[in-house]
């Protein structure tokens, strides 16, 4: 499981910075692993979003 700090701050940065390869280099990471964090956070998402 990643961290979802991390992944709210790739998002931010992938925000600020108009891409994905753009936030992994602003925090020191590949552009694998920031769409990894993305993909967890999508997840996430979705969980919270389901009806129960």
């Amino acid at each position: 499981m990643l961290d979802r700090f991390t992944g709210m701050r790739v998002f931010t940065q992938a925000a600020t910075h108009g891409s994905l390869s753009a936030a992994g280099r602003a925090l020191g990471m590949s552009p694998a692993m920031a769409t990894k964090h993305m993909d967890a956070l999508d997840d996430l998402t979705q969980q919270l979003w389901t009806p129960l």
